[in-house]
């Protein structure tokens, strides 16, 4: 896959040949402007077919050349009066206008070497006969007018080019700023064309892409761009939309858990209530019609309606720690000692009758290390309450033997060390294609309920261990019954 290019290099890239070409142009310009007045032919020097302007009054070499002639025919002492000179001279720029009077210059517009001097042409000898250099060292004459002065000198008066010595200023400098600036400007215009035409495709998709997001279709992606800056758009383009996919995925996925929960509430919900509409129409119509029968009745009242009531409980519990409206009240917590006193109360209440209690790692001395975890002592006896009363109701028999493990994972890499609880009983266990859902709320594997229960605590003992930042999960125990398995993460001294 090609990289995103960015759009500034590219940018960057007209500009910088633009400037380039033209700051090439003014490096030129003295031998560009040497080689026209040399005649010499160049794709450069066709640009100026023109004859190069002579001034402001005489646009021409040969409007120069017919002033001279006219002040000829007026006499001698026009052509070297200073005035004159001084006025086609600044008529004839950018050229030259010198008089030479015998062997020495009486004037000259231009700033004249001696070798510059000495390179003019003699007195009767017409230019073209003279071998004069072709390099930009001298001055190159154009018209040599030759006389007799008012003095009876020989005289010449020279139209000529001005020599280029470094540094000097050669004429076209308004040309040459013009092109320079054309060829800026066409190289603007240019990149403008190129990246109207490369964004107006992209913009296209953006635009499909964002109608068709509007009109509910969230499941085709955007595709990206090999421009830097496009591709963050359509990146960002790309992202939104996943997240739009997701949040709706999610509100339909709680939707669905409303409607489950509505309709298992009712299910639960209409069970007992009928059982007590039942018991409450014999005690109104005198069926319990001895004081054994009314004191049954009642009893089974009170039963339903405690259950009613547990229920409703649990509910809330639930709805609570799913909106995460009761965090936990995190402390520092040996649960070692917390589990051993928690099995003692578990025993005293179920008896043992019911259950069987064996500890594996729990033992009090001196060499029981203290085992810390950030807990919520209310919350994880919930969680321990609610695996005992998943045994008891699921295991299908009496008395069930229940073991509680703990023990140190160690951390692999960079993770930190976590405690492994375990609760195992020899019930009957859990099918392996129920493992999974048994956390669900209201997940009953037994279809006739038998079991009793209302599908809740499961679900209340993952809120909360997820609330501590653990994780639990369900499996089958050595002895073939149900096995939960609860890590939490380890709370070392001065962490």
């Amino acid at each position: 896959m090609k990289k995103p290019r960015s759009i500034r290099n590219l940018v960057l890239a007209f500009f910088a040949a633009s400037i380039v070409l033209a700051f090439a142009l003014f490096v030129g310009y003295d031998a560009i402007i040497s080689s026209y007045y040399r005649g010499e032919s160049s794709p450069i020097t066709r640009l100026f077919q023109p004859a190069p302007s002579a001034g402001r009054g005489v646009r021409t070499l040969s409007q120069v050349l017919r002033r001279l002639n006219s002040a000829l025919l007026e006499g001698p002492a026009q052509l070297t009066d200073s005035g004159f000179l001084k006025s086609l001279a600044a008529d004839a720029s950018p050229f030259g206008v010198v008089l030479r009077l015998g062997d020495r210059v009486a004037y000259s517009s231009i700033r004249l070497q001696s070798d510059d001097i000495a390179s003019l042409p003699l007195f009767g000898a017409p230019a073209a006969d003279q071998p004069f250099p072709e390099t930009e060292e001298h001055p190159r004459v154009f018209f040599q007018l030759d006389f007799i002065a008012s003095s009876n000198l020989p005289a010449s008066i020279f139209v000529l080019s001005s020599p280029h010595p470094e540094g000097s200023r050669a004429p076209f400098g308004r040309q040459i700023f013009i092109i320079a600036t054309l060829i800026l400007l066409a190289a603007d215009s240019a990149a403008g064309i190129y990246f109207i035409m490369r964004l107006t495709g992209p913009l296209r998709r953006v635009e499909s892409a964002a109608l068709a997001m509007s009109s509910g279709d969230l499941d085709t992606p955007v595709a990206g761009d090999q421009i830097l800056e496009l591709s963050r758009v359509f990146g960002a383009l790309e992202k939104m939309r996943s997240e739009i996919r997701e949040l709706l995925r999610r509100e339909r996925e709680r939707e669905a858990d409303r409607r489950e929960l509505i309709a298992n509430l009712s299910h639960d919900l209409r069970t007992p209530l009928s059982s007590i509409r039942g018991y409450v129409d014999g005690l109104r119509e005198g069926i319990a019609d001895t004081p054994q029968k009314r004191e049954r009745y009642l009893g089974v009242l009170g039963q339903k309606i405690q259950d009613l009531d547990r229920m409703i409980a649990q509910i809330f519990l639930l709805s609570t720690l799913e909106a995460q409206a009761a965090p936990p009240e995190l402390r520092r917590v040996d649960l070692r000692a917390f589990l051993r006193d928690s099995v003692e109360e578990l025993a005293l209440a179920h008896g043992s009758e019911e259950a069987i209690f064996t500890e594996i790692g729990l033992e009090a001395g001196d060499d029981a290390q203290p085992l810390f975890v950030l807990a919520d002592p209310l919350q994880l006896r919930r969680v321990a309450e609610n695996l005992v009363g998943n045994s008891l109701r699921h295991s299908g028999k009496r008395p069930v033997s229940i073991t509680l493990s703990l023990s140190r994972v160690e951390a692999e890499g960079n993770g930190r060390p976590r405690a492994l609880l375990s609760f195992e009983d020899d019930g009957r266990g859990i099918p392996s294609d129920e493992l999974e859902r048994v956390f669900d709320r209201f997940f009953r594997g037994d279809p006739s309920r038998a079991g009793g229960g209302f599908g809740l605590g499961l679900a209340i003992a993952r809120q909360i261990v997820e609330a501590h930042g653990g994780t639990i999960a369900a499996g089958r125990s050595e002895k073939g019954g149900a096995a939960f398995r609860i890590y939490l993460p380890i709370e070392e001294a001065g962490s």
